[in-house]
């Protein structure tokens, strides 16, 4: 019978506990990975980030920060014109 230490991958990706959102952002791509595990200093496993929490993590704080900006007016007025004066042509 085929044990399941014959399969363990013993250089699985993983993030340690105070990892950043970009850390495991850069982790996700690299191992082109749906879930990492998370480790405590002690290399004991301590929960599962997925793809999708860093995705809600990331666009919550997009949207705190696009809050901060006020919004630009989408549609583009017509550059206004100043009149140009002439005088009149001294022709005689």
């Amino acid at each position: 019978m085929m044990r399941v230490l014959e399969f363990v991958d013993t250089h699985a990706p993983y993030l340690h506990a105070d990892a950043t959102l970009q850390d495991a952002v850069d982790k996700l791509d690299l191992y082109k990975a749906t879930v990492l595990p998370v480790l405590n200093e002690d290399g004991a496993v301590v929960g599962l980030i997925t793809e999708q929490q860093v995705f809600d993590a990331l666009f919550a704080e997009w949207r705190v920060a696009s809050q901060q900006f006020p919004r630009r007016n989408s549609r583009r007025s017509a550059p206004t014109r100043t009149p140009v004066k002439t005088r009149p042509s001294r022709s005689g």
